[in-house]
């Protein structure tokens, strides 16, 4: 409830403070608590700058993920990270956002990305937003360390394709890794 009005939804994260959304007009929005109420997660737009994705008007095409960074301290909200892959470049953008009310999205990185992972899909952030997972068209996965942007395979291509389109990828609490991947065959 809360989001439509803002365009469709290009990127989620769900963690102990509720739903997380970006919109691909930019607008990131927070839907508080551990579930939905009466079915409905109540959202509203997180104050101050939207994401700059700069898309002349239209909704933004690329892959984005975002996440919360640190914890919440009193009244305080935690900081926000994104990572950003503009369509058509083999590179991803991370911006940052302060947790206070006045603060913008500000460019932190930038870097380029190996052909192994320049084709991603889908990406999202693991480790307290410590890691970014990137997965690509064949289902393999690529993992960054925000520290220092070295990345390395996390997994292989799974051999599924084309029956499958690759959607995310998470670390599980045991370190694992599962992905997720819709059917793109009639059958």
């Amino acid at each position: 409830e809360g989001v439509a009005a803002h365009g469709p939804v290009v990127a989620t994260s769900w963690d102990s403070e509720g739903l997380l959304l970006v919109t691909g007009s930019g607008v990131t929005l927070e839907c508080p608590g551990v579930n939905p109420i009466d079915g409905r997660w109540h959202c509203a737009p997180v104050p101050g700058a939207k994401l700059p994705l700069a898309m002349g008007g239209k909704s933004f095409a690329g892959t984005i993920a975002v996440t919360r960074v640190g914890l919440r301290v009193g009244a305080a909200a935690p900081a926000l990270r994104a990572a950003v892959l503009f369509p058509g470049e083999a590179s991803v953008t991370i911006f940052s956002r302060a947790g206070h009310a006045s603060a913008a999205w500000l460019p932190t990185g930038e870097t380029r990305l190996a052909a192994a992972s320049a084709g991603a899909v889908a990406a999202s952030f693991a480790g307290a937003g410590e890691r970014l997972l990137l997965t690509a068209e064949d289902g393999s996965v690529a993992e960054m360390r925000m520290a220092d942007g070295s990345v390395a395979e996390a997994a292989a291509s799974a051999g599924w394709e084309p029956a499958h389109a690759w959607k995310g990828s998470c670390r599980l609490p045991s370190g694992g890794l599962a992905r997720l991947a819709l059917s793109t065959s009639a059958s």
